[in-house]
């Protein structure tokens, strides 16, 4: 059985909707960004500190640990894109699933003190969603819009893969881009 892996800007929700898919599919649920501190024994804001690169190296650690599990939800970092490894290692066993929520809800409902990169200027999620929406869009299968009721959303995302494993011959989504 495939992973599946959620990617989207940090707030979008991906932990939320992880740990509730995997309620509702029997999965089990990891969070890179916490798998990353627990591994590291430091926090994400700590290894920032030393620089990006000593948070962004640990994260592909992370990647290619947790990806190389079967049939588990992987709730991603929001830079996760930023490296074309990261998103080769979670492509050859997931079926990646970019979440959509815009910089505006994610700032209403979201605590940004804990997220590194926005912390120090709330307004920075606008630039971070210039810069990588291309990237998300390129790195997913699915693509899910998380504006409405989670619950929705949870349906949207079952929905979706279901119907990519059906297009694709044993179960494969490679194709499933062709939904959107």
């Amino acid at each position: 059985m495939k992973n599946i892996v959620l990617i989207g800007l940090s707030g979008s929700g991906k932990t939320t909707i992880g740990e509730l898919l995997s309620k509702r599919l029997g999965m089990e649920f990891y969070d890179s960004d916490v798998w990353v501190q627990e591994k590291e024994g430091r926090t994400i804001a700590e290894m920032f500190a030393d620089a990006e690169d000593t948070f962004r190296e640990a994260e592909t650690r992370a990647i290619q640990e947790l990806s190389a599990k079967e049939g588990v939800i992987i709730a991603t970092g929001g830079g996760v894109i930023k490296r074309t490894v990261n998103i080769d290692m979670l492509h050859k066993n997931g079926i990646v699933i970019y979440i959509i929520r815009h910089p505006a809800l994610i700032l209403k409902s979201t605590s940004l003190k804990d997220r590194p990169l926005l912390a120090a200027d709330e307004n920075k999620i606008y630039a971070l969603y210039k810069e990588r929406k291309e990237l998300y869009e390129k790195a997913s299968h699915i693509t899910i819009t998380n504006d409405c009721e989670i619950e929705e959303c949870l349906e949207e995302i079952i929905r979706k893969i279901k119907a990519a494993k059906q297009q694709e011959p044993c179960g494969s989504v490679t194709t499933a881009k062709q939904q959107r």
